[in-house]
């Protein structure tokens, strides 16, 4: 199940910096889409890992999609520079770290039938939210299944922000 609620930046800014017990903010961050992007995460005091675990790449590690926790200091920095550019989003869940680091590089690589491998940018925001819209109302969703029982926030088409729902958590 996926259910839509927009969001204002106040209520955009209270979702990112609200602590609920056992619930983690991460933001999921395509760094192919600003060259600075790299070198702030790398950085970073918190915890953050590529999502491209099977390729690693040097060259590589400037373009790839990052999962970063996130603190409440943080939340400046994500709306301005990550959330209003279109170049990730965040993502609430009970889900620890590297389990999120698991199941997303997971669906990076993905085989056609004849076995070639393409890269599936689920991570980037602009794909994502397509295929949200898309799926809004469908019961079986490759969404649901690549951020069950998640809570997504991320740009909305209309400038605004919006606040997804995925499977029974909020």
């Amino acid at each position: 199940m996926l259910s839509k609620q927009s969001l204002s930046k106040a209520e955009l800014k209270e979702q990112l910096e609200k602590a609920s017990l056992g619930i983690r903010n991460y933001a999921i961050i395509d760094a192919a889409k600003n060259e600075t992007l790299f070198a702030h995460i790398k950085g970073r005091k918190d915890k953050y890992s590529s999502l491209f675990v099977k390729d690693r790449r040097q060259e590589l590690k400037a373009v790839a999609p990052y999962l970063l926790d996130l603190e409440a200091e943080d939340t400046s920095w994500i709306i301005d520079d990550i959330i209003n550019e279109d170049v990730g989003f965040v993502i609430a869940s009970e889900l620890c770290h590297q389990e999120w680091v698991n199941k997303l590089s997971e669906w990076i690589y993905q085989k056609d039938e004849k076995g070639k491998v393409s890269l599936f940018r689920h991570y980037d925001p602009v794909v994502l939210r397509q295929l949200m819209e898309s799926e809004e109302s469908a019961t079986d969703s490759i969404v649901t299944e690549i951020y069950p029982d998640t809570v997504i926030v991320m740009k909305d088409n209309n400038e605004q922000y919006a606040k997804w729902i995925i499977g029974s958590k909020e």
